[in-house]
């Protein structure tokens, strides 16, 4: 339901809103509503396309849907403006049919009828009445024991989606996202971020009654008994009056994310996925196909969702893998392709394994577009032992000898990579030193660190066997989990060699010791991976596993 009060300016800026968008090609839109929109209509390429923005014609939640020619997905848009927003408004008494409805205990429902009179009955039939402040300092127990029952996470997402989302109208249509702005500057959130975030916030010791970030009021107290707006006492209002901060506290998270690689890395496997399926016979697939011997119309992109066996670890975890291709055995995989907009990933398909089967060798690794921030293969203790056949090598590696202050610590990183002194005497024979030498000498701890860096680059680029356990996870992963391919921005290559860097893990001074290989900062993409000057790939590729 919308506001019954006066939202003329916001009514108009829905408008406008509305009117820079439909009909107009997305190349045409200025910078913010590009980036609006490919947010919401992520793993589309929406260049050239023509957008459609419809107004709903009924007082629903929504103010427009937006759909763009050639993509099979309606996006529901709720606009809001300024500070203090009002984002509901209903009559008391079908609020409270609701929550009998809810079976919510009539004790409750009392205690709600109290604070929305505010005139010591349950009836608005009370001689004195009070604001919201007065009545909140007089009666500080019926506050508490409000908020109290409406923090539980599910009723609080259920009135959520009742005051912000779908309202009070059977079959209304939901929102998808809540936008917060005008047509040339804007912030915005999906339902999924916004009920995430509520979550969060704890009202149990607000001086207001709370129901997630939105505060309760009586739409007019109607103190002075103003016979012109006696009615509004019998509606009930809910505010969220930090909207807009709200809505940049969760850009700011998802910047953070977006920074960690977390959610920015989902986002580009989803969004990868449903390019691929969408656009199987674009050229930039081609060589993929014609490596895999499948043919695109046969085809299909699974994303990885589930944890696999590591030979590594002796554990399940994330594969080497973010996704692999599917040979189509039943035609009814397309209905399903479609009820989910061209995403498909292993949750979906679990009920379905026998309309496919996977093919072999075709994972693909995928990255942030244009990113080299992240990381080909995290060794711990154990599994670097596994690999280099030495513990001390990788202690050698992570020695603390940037600061003087911090050599005390070798004690402890020489035990946690079940090591000694003895065994690092013996390995770096050439350079003498005492048993105290790694907690006192930052110039003899360099060079150690240097010699053992070196060590370990040379034993990967001298064995096959390494190369491909750590670029392809081979001999890591049984398949389809090992990859094969890298996909960066929607192209696909052949995954051969990535020109690397060797550090320590970020966990070190917390006593979690690992070595991590990463992609070499600032070089040409060209030369970081595939068929180029690299005699690294084998014609017939080998099954080399480690026991």
């Amino acid at each position: 339901m919308r506001i019954f009060g006066d939202n003329s300016d916001g009514f108009q800026n829905e408008i406008n809103i509305e009117k820079s968008l439909n009909e107009k090609i997305y190349d045409k839109l200025n910078p913010n509503l590009k980036h609006f929109l490919d947010d919401i209509f992520r793993g589309y390429n929406l260049k050239g396309r023509r957008i459609h923005a419809i107004r709903s014609e009924q007082r629903v939640k929504p103010d427009f849907y937006l759909h763009i020619d050639g993509i099979p997905k309606e996006v529901y848009i709720s606009v809001k403006k300024g500070s203090g927003n009002s984002v509901h408004q209903e009559k008391l008494e079908t609020f409270i049919n609701f929550l009998k409805c809810e079976n919510v205990p009539n004790d409750i429902i009392e205690a709600l009828k109290l604070y929305h009179f505010s005139d010591g009955t349950t009836d608005n039939t009370g001689k004195i009445r009070q604001d919201s402040k007065e009545f909140v300092k007089e009666n500080p127990e019926i506050v508490k024991k409000l908020n109290s029952f409406f923090s539980d996470e599910d009723f609080v997402e259920k009135l959520m989606y009742r005051f912000i989302f779908t309202g009070n109208i059977e079959d209304a249509p939901t929102t998808d996202y809540l936008y917060h702005g005008n047509v040339s500057s804007g912030v915005w959130a999906s339902r999924e971020e916004i009920l995430k975030y509520q979550k969060e916030k704890n009202v149990k010791d607000s001086k207001a009654f709370c129901i997630g970030p939105l505060t309760y009021q009586t739409w007019n107290k109607n103190i002075k008994r103003n016979p012109n707006t006696e009615d509004r006492r019998n509606v009930l209002q809910l505010k969220w009056g930090s909207l807009e901060t709200d809505l940049i506290k969760i850009t700011s998270y998802r910047e953070y994310y977006k920074q960690n690689g977390t959610y920015e890395g989902d986002l580009d496997e989803k969004s990868s996925v449903i390019y691929f399926n969408r656009n199987p016979d674009d050229n930039t697939f081609k060589k993929y196909f014609d490596s895999i011997k499948s043919s695109p119309n046969n085809t299909l992109l699974v994303r990885v969702t589930t944890n696999q066996f590591s030979k590594l670890s002796n554990q399940k975890v994330k594969t080497r893998a973010d996704a692999y291709a599917i040979q189509i055995l039943d035609k009814q995989i397309f209905s399903i392709l479609e009820e989910n907009e061209f995403y498909l990933d292993e949750n979906i398909l679990e009920n379905y394994t026998d309309f496919y089967t996977f093919i072999p060798e075709s994972g693909i690794s995928i990255k942030i577009s244009n990113s080299e921030d992240f990381t080909l293969i995290k060794f711990t203790p154990n599994s670097f032992n596994k690999v280099f056949n030495s513990y001390v090598l990788g202690a050698a590696a992570s020695l603390f000898c940037k600061k003087r202050e911090e050599l005390f610590k070798n004690q402890s990183l020489l035990s946690g990579w079940n090591s000694n002194i003895d065994e690092m005497q013996q390995t770096f024979s050439s350079l003498s030193f005492s048993e105290n030498s790694l907690t006192t000498s930052l110039e003899l701890c360099k060079k150690i660190k240097s010699t053992a860096m070196s060590l370990i680059r040379e034993k990967i680029e001298s064995s096959e066997e390494i190369k491909q356990l750590i670029f392809n996870g081979i001999g890591i992963y049984e398949e389809p989990y090992t990859a094969f391919f890298l996909m960066q921005g929607n192209e696909i290559q052949k995954l051969i060699y990535i020109e690397y860097d060797i550090t320590t893990g970020s966990g070190r001074s917390k006593g979690l010791y690992s070595i991590v290989l990463k992609p070499k900062k600032n070089i040409n993409k060209q030369n970081y991976c595939y068929e180029t000057e690299h005699n690294l790939w084998v014609a017939e590729k080998q099954n080399k596993y480690i026991n």
